[in-house]
């Protein structure tokens, strides 16, 4: 078997693609780790990227408090106002996620205020950064805005005989 080599700084590369978890700075992040790469190189790649999108113009988007991840929510919808994009920095700190189970949603008549990507809804990975966020974007809104932990989602598989209704 051939030993695959990193296309980044040509070392060995040990172990299968996939999710990879490292801490860094008190910070917890979680990296996709494809075949071409080193856990190394992945792991360089994800704190400098979120080095850079955590001192637009000099100020922090997110800190450390008695090891809890605070997020300055308006600083963040300030950052989207201007067009850049934070959003994968608070995914790699898993402040964000893509997977709904087990995660918290913002609802409001039915419609998720959760942040989204332009192709994919995201979840808050704690009830503390779902009514953080709650509160900066929408603590002045008028209708009733609720925080649910999705803790059972069954997909609907249509192959496996599964029918709305049945």
């Amino acid at each position: 078997m051939k030993k695959r080599k990193c296309t980044h700084c040509k070392g060995r590369i040990d172990g299968f693609p996939g999710n990879i978890r490292f801490p860094h700075d008190g910070f917890k992040f979680i990296a996709v780790r494809t075949e071409y790469e080193c856990n190394d190189c992945v792991k360089a790649n994800v704190i400098d990227i979120f080095l850079r999108n955590n001192s637009h113009f000099g100020k922090p988007l997110v800190r450390l408090e008695d090891n809890l991840v605070v997020v300055d929510w308006e600083w963040y919808m300030e950052l989207q106002k201007r067009d850049i994009l934070t959003t994968s920095t608070l995914m790699d700190i898993m402040v964000l996620s893509r997977e709904m189970n087990g995660n918290w949603a913002i609802i409001c008549d039915g419609v998720s205020l959760c942040p989204s990507t332009t192709s994919m809804q995201l979840y808050f990975t704690s009830k503390h950064h779902a009514l953080g966020y709650a509160g900066a974007v929408y603590g002045d809104s008028k209708g009733p805005i609720f925080i649910y932990n999705i803790s059972d989602v069954t997909p609907l598989h249509p192959s496996l005989g599964d029918k709305p209704g049945a």
